[in-house]
């Protein structure tokens, strides 16, 4: 899965930045784009933050190997 916990730390805080991002979008942006599961992006979030200690690696894993590449197709084509 992640080569080390440096490794996984780091994937962690990185994702933890890119959807406080997301959560600064304009609420018209959220509403236009329902498609998008913007409450399960943002619970991702808070169960990073408050429940490190116990982090599930398998869902963070899947979420940047599968879930972040449908997320972008989705946004690709929204945006366009």
């Amino acid at each position: 899965m992640f080569s080390n916990q440096i490794n996984a730390d780091g994937i962690c805080f990185r994702l933890v930045q890119v959807i406080e991002q997301i959560k600064n979008l304009p609420s018209a942006f959220f509403d236009s784009h329902r498609e998008i599961p913007w409450n399960n992006i943002i619970g991702f979030r808070n169960r990073i933050v408050h429940d490190y200690g116990s982090t599930d690696y398998s869902t963070v894993y899947e979420v940047v190997t599968v879930d972040i590449y449908q997320l972008k197709e989705i946004l690709t084509k929204a945006l366009h």
